[in-house]
């Protein structure tokens, strides 16, 4: 099916109608001072850690976004940040370089270049066609990807990731939501440095919560993001 290409403003106007007609019958007030955004924990997590290190070369894994200020900062601060992702984007700083590509499919980084890799809700949708433009399924993609992360971080580097986390599945063509068993998986070859799991409440609250009580996130109507820094395995 042939998809129509808009700009910003019909876009935003799409978007306002729905909301408008929705308003007659919810009062959007109700959640008013919650978020949906989970960059809200995962951001403040991934500045946490980075703070703890010596300044050297990050790569942004799906940074195109335009409210991700995380590889701007990180750019600012000193860091040599190299961003990638199958979409354009525009931003542009002396310390940054930008790559279109996909990571699960290789990428020509050498070897042990990385001292940090970063990907901040962006595994859980690797392979999952017709969203951000990706037109054939690969439900391998997430570990192809992490495949390839191991190989260009160095071998004393720290990877930190953040995912979907609850009851576990494929919300098709949105993303996938991990559990223990499937992110276990994902991980093996890593050493879980640090793993906090952040939950959505109904009024729209972000609060740290125990595993067990984040496994019973339902896929579909919760959500749950578990925000890990891991290290390469010895034997990997």
């Amino acid at each position: 099916m042939r998809k129509l290409n808009v700009d910003l403003e019909t876009l935003r106007t799409i978007y306002r109608i729905p909301m408008w007609v929705l308003s007659w019958f919810v009062n959007l007030e109700s959640v008013e001072g919650g978020t949906l955004n989970s960059r809200l924990i995962e951001y403040p997590f991934i500045f946490k850690e980075m703070t703890q290190l010596r300044n050297g070369r990050v790569l942004d894994v799906g940074c195109t976004d335009g409210g991700n200020f995380l590889s701007p900062t990180l750019a600012t601060l000193g860091w040599d940040v190299f961003g990638i992702d199958i979409r354009p984007w525009i931003y542009t700083h002396t310390n940054f370089q930008f790559q279109t590509g996909d990571i699960a499919e290789g990428t020509d980084f050498p070897e042990d270049f990385f001292d940090v890799v970063i990907a901040v809700s962006s595994i859980e949708h690797f392979g999952l066609a017709q969203r951000y433009g990706i037109k054939e399924q690969n439900l391998a993609a997430d570990q192809e990807a992490v495949d390839e992360i191991s190989r260009i971080l160095k071998p004393d580097g720290i990877f930190l990731l953040t995912v979907p986390y609850g009851k576990g599945g494929i919300i098709q063509p949105a993303e996938r939501i991990y559990n223990n068993e499937t992110l276990g998986a994902l991980i093996s070859g890593w050493i879980i440095a640090e793993q906090t799991f952040f939950h959505l409440s109904g009024t729209g609250k972000w609060e740290e919560v125990p595993e067990e009580e984040a496994r019973q996130t339902p896929s579909l109507a919760g959500i749950c993001v578990s925000c890990m820094k891991l290290k390469p395995s010895p034997s990997s």
